[in-house]
């Protein structure tokens, strides 16, 4: 007996499909890609994190930049810390005059539009900075609490990240095409695979 044949609109059906993905697959990852952009611009993806505290508590946040910070401590000392430290309580260094920042930080205007989201308890000092470079954008944002720890939001918007992200997102989307085509392709060929007798 002989097996079913598959109707001919099957392989239409097919290769439409296919085309529509790999047309759109590429659009698909651009749209990502700006969607991730624009998240970006907005400090979506920064958080505030811990600096720790200076060897004393810190009392004041004395001056800054977007590369240290500077704090006034409960004995008589001022610390300072660079703002991307991991190293918590360990990164503070006794600090002698003068307190060196840098002459081009701008604290009267911001890289993102809107507000992030508040340090984990209402503040006791702040310091808002940022530094804008021609092909990158940093601003820090740095929070005394209550309990002497200083707390920073960083965030950097560069130039050259959504370049690489606007040319990336759309070959990213075409491979995740190609795979989904495969995908199809192999799925396709097992249903057209005649059952065993």
């Amino acid at each position: 007996m002989a097996s079913p044949r598959r109707a001919p609109g099957s392989k239409t059906w097919l290769a439409v499909a296919v085309l529509l993905i790999l047309v759109l697959s590429p659009c698909v990852g651009l749209g990502g890609g700006v969607a991730y952009l624009a998240a970006h611009r907005e400090g979506v993806f920064s958080r505030w994190r811990s600096l720790g505290s200076p060897p004393a508590p810190a009392t004041a946040l004395y001056a800054g930049d977007t590369t240290v910070i500077y704090a006034a401590a409960l004995d008589g000392n001022v610390y300072s810390c660079p703002p991307t430290s991991q190293a918590r309580d360990a990164c503070w260094t006794l600090a002698a005059p003068p307190y060196t920042v840098d002459s081009r930080a701008d604290y009267e205007h911001s890289v993102i539009s809107g507000d992030p989201p508040p340090p984990p308890e209402a503040p006791v000092d702040v310091l808002y900075v940022s530094r804008f470079y021609a092909e990158m954008a940093v601003e820090a944002r740095y929070a005394l609490l209550p309990d002497g720890t200083v707390w920073v939001w960083y965030f950097e918007s560069a130039g050259y990240l959504s370049l690489l992200v606007l040319l990336g997102a759309p070959v990213l989307g075409l491979l995740l095409g190609l795979a989904l085509v495969l995908i199809l392709l192999l799925a396709q060929g097992v249903r057209r695979r005649p059952a065993p007798a």
